[in-house]
């Protein structure tokens, strides 16, 4: 997770860093979203999904949606999983705050 205030927060269920029942108490938005095999999709009209290949999936603000689109073609990623490593670098970049080269192999 990326806050508007730039701070990274990251845990990983299926390592034992979080406790799968303990999600939704830190992230309610998460009780908003189905997930399917194809794909998942927030019922929570302020968040948009982006799908970001292999099951990966990133749930932006509604706010902040239309930018990080913009900013995703403007990059113009020719490679699967090029958008999954720069997501956190474009969403650092849209709301102003962080590092806007951050990627997932910083995390």
């Amino acid at each position: 997770m990326i806050d508007m205030d730039g701070k990274v927060y990251y845990a990983n269920y299926y390592y034992g860093n979080l406790h799968r029942d303990h999600i939704k108490d830190i992230i309610p938005v998460i009780e908003d979203i189905d997930f399917h095999l194809l794909g998942s999709e927030s019922k929570n009209e302020n968040w948009k999904h982006v799908n970001l290949g292999f099951g990966n999936n990133l749930f932006l603000k509604k706010d902040i949606f239309d930018d990080f689109e913009k900013r995703v073609k403007e990059a113009n990623f020719q490679m699967a999983g090029e958008l999954y490593q720069h997501w956190p670098g474009i969403v650092m970049a849209v709301i102003g705050k962080g590092n806007p080269r951050l990627t997932m192999n910083c995390i």
